[in-house]
């Protein structure tokens, strides 16, 4: 009647596709869903990650007291550019082991959704997968 999961044949999809991540495990769901239902073996998906910079002092004149009380974090561990690299790793180890290549864009916005887009758009990315908390949310 229906085809067990593991003997399902799967072409891929036409046209790039990009996961968006960060460290959350939504992100990695995203991807194993990706991989599984959209990307054939040696294809190519496009990770972005997007670092969310300071609002220009205009936005938020008060992000520096915030700072000093303590409030908002410096950031330094994820302000440094190759602690920013590492949250490429997980996701291409996995790409790796199931012999998917993937291309690292790092982004930098005060909007993910609209850096997100933007990338999107400029780089002609047809399919966008986005991770979710819950497996349940977007039923």
């Amino acid at each position: 009647m229906w085809l067990p999961k593991n003997s399902e044949k799967k072409d891929g999809v036409n046209g790039l596709i990009a996961v968006a991540i960060d460290k959350e495990k939504g992100s990695q769901n995203a991807l194993k869903w990706a991989v599984d239902n959209l990307l054939s073996r040696s294809a190519t998906v496009i990770l972005i990650h997007v670092k969310i910079s300071a609002p220009s002092l205009s936005l938020s004149p008060s992000i520096f007291a915030l700072k000093a009380a303590g409030i908002i974090s410096n950031g330094h561990d994820s302000s440094h550019p190759e602690a920013q690299k590492n949250i490429f790793l997980p996701y291409r180890v996995f790409c790796t082991r199931k012999d998917i290549q993937c291309k690292d864009v790092l982004l930098e916005d005060t909007d993910v959704s609209r850096a997100l887009i933007d990338y999107a758009s400029q780089a002609g990315i047809e399919h966008l997968i986005l991770g979710s908390s819950a497996k349940t949310s977007l039923l």
